[in-house]
């Protein structure tokens, strides 16, 4: 049969319910789950053929469109067979939203939406046969405060409370923002205007109850920020991020008042300040971290860190710093030596044969050590007396023993190395003192045979007789 379009139709859309519950799963037609409100919509028309109403069982086809005519169909076709038509009117549950969310997404999210519908009747016989023209959706007045770009105005201790009992697993959110747009922008945004002196009210404020939840929580992807804090208040009391914990906690670590989390390459927490004051200050009086970091690499990064009073900085992993790391007081009855290696990490000094390579004898020795001027000095800085040696000579004496900056410009000296030229000399010094002894054990044997030759000459000419004393010359 011919069937003509439309003449009146009315879409009653639950759209309230579709923005606090989302897509939860199929529902039949006549309830949601207990206590909630059923996430599909009805729909109710008159349909006529050549002018006359239609009394009969049809069979229709809904598919939802983002234009009047032409555009893109969004998701797949819903088709109910069977429906009763009488005197031209009919009534339809829309339920099984979920062939219109494409990919687990609602798509009424704000946007025009069209109903493009087909009928065939008697139900189950020949072609569907398309209507003209689609019709637009409307929503229910009270859901229009929750269209895009709409604001919630009121005096309630809440304004608006959004409540999540779902039982399923993965990570249910009671609020998910996102922002799709091709500049910056964010996804939940929380201001809190109130400017009276001692007001302590927040723009964002999370609470969780679960020993392994998190009260608010920002996850950036492709270099994005995950949580990004800003304060422009001036003097005391205006944090850009504020985090407190009064639980000692009974998980591991014990209290934290701020925890992050990376398994990449991106930074877990970033915090600036143009200023004079504190990039990032954190206060504890209990046994709980300040800051706990945990990533692959196990790093915390910052430009600079400082503890005061009397508190301690522990550190499970590396600390990666491209400043200056400053100690204010060491700790006592050290005997390990710190050195620094070829990553520029502090490492324990280590000499092993397996950290070395063209190992060769030292030829620098007596003459080094004949080179080297041992000088009494006061320090510029701190006007403090010292003794030791002036760089820039000892670079003359052998380069091996002086250090350079990351300029090339001389800076220090290799105390600790200046042994081995000690060593060395010592060696030298010793083999010349072997080569005396042995000059002067040769010298010895030498004078004792001289001195054995000198006693034999002074007893023979003691042995011969004096002239004119006992036998007469000879005439």
């Amino acid at each position: 049969m011919k069937v003509s379009h439309i003449s009146r139709c009315a879409a009653i859309a639950s759209a309230l319910a579709l923005v606090a519950t989302g897509w939860a799963g199929s529902v039949s037609a006549g309830g949601g789950g207990a206590g909630l409100m059923n996430p599909g919509f009805t729909y109710q028309g008159e349909l006529k053929n050549a002018g006359n109403a239609v009394t009969g069982s049809c069979d229709f086809q809904f598919g939802l469109w983002d234009s009047y005519t032409v555009g893109s169909q969004i998701g797949s076709t819903i088709q109910l067979n069977t429906v009763s038509v009488i005197g031209g009117l009919f009534t339809v549950a829309l339920n099984d939203l979920a062939q219109f969310y494409p990919s687990g997404v609602p798509t009424f999210e704000g946007d025009a939406r069209y109903l493009e519908i087909a009928t065939r009747c008697p139900a189950g016989s020949g072609s569907f046969t398309t209507l003209t023209p689609r019709q637009l959706l409307y929503s229910a007045p009270y859901a229009l405060g929750l269209l895009p770009g709409a604001r919630m105005l009121g005096d309630a201790y809440q304004t608006l409370k959004i409540q999540n009992t779902t039982t399923q697993t993965g990570v249910p959110a009671g609020v998910t923002g996102e922002m799709k747009a091709s500049f910056d922008g964010v996804g939940v945004y929380g201001s809190n205007e109130l400017t009276t002196s001692g007001a302590t009210g927040m723009g964002m404020w999370g609470r969780t109850y679960s020993p392994s939840g998190v009260g608010v929580k920002g996850t950036g992807v492709n270099g994005a920020v995950g949580v990004y804090a800003e304060g422009s208040g001036i003097g005391t009391g205006h944090a850009a991020l504020y985090a407190t914990n009064t639980n000692t906690g009974t998980i591991e670590p014990a209290g934290i008042a701020i925890y992050a989390s990376s398994s990449s390459a991106d930074t877990t927490i970033v915090a600036r300040n143009s200023g004079t004051g504190d990039v990032f200050r954190s206060f504890n009086s209990a046994a709980s971290a300040i800051v706990y970091s945990i990533s692959n690499a196990g790093k915390v990064w910052a430009s600079a860190v400082q503890v005061y009073g009397s508190g301690d900085l522990s550190v499970g992993g590396p600390i990666t710093s491209g400043g200056t790391v400053t100690v204010g007081t060491l700790g006592a009855a050290g005997s390990t030596t710190l050195c620094r290696n070829a990553s520029n990490q502090i490492a324990a000094c280590s000499s092993s044969l397996r950290y070395k390579s063209n190992v060769a004898d030292l030829d620098h020795g007596l003459d080094t050590v004949a080179h080297l001027r041992p000088v009494a000095f006061d320090w510029k800085g701190t006007g403090e007396s010292d003794l030791g040696f002036v760089a820039e000579e000892v670079d003359q004496a052998t380069p091996l023993l002086a250090t350079r900056n990351a300029e090339g410009q001389i800076e220090g000296v290799k105390y600790d190395r200046i042994s081995a030229v000690l060593v060395k000399a010592v060696q030298e010094q010793q083999e010349q003192i072997a080569e005396l002894k042995a000059r002067n054990a040769a010298l010895h044997e030498q004078n004792g045979a001289l001195e054995a030759r000198l006693t034999a000459l002074e007893q023979r000419g003691n042995a011969a007789p004096r002239a004119g004393a006992g036998t007469p010359a000879a005439p």
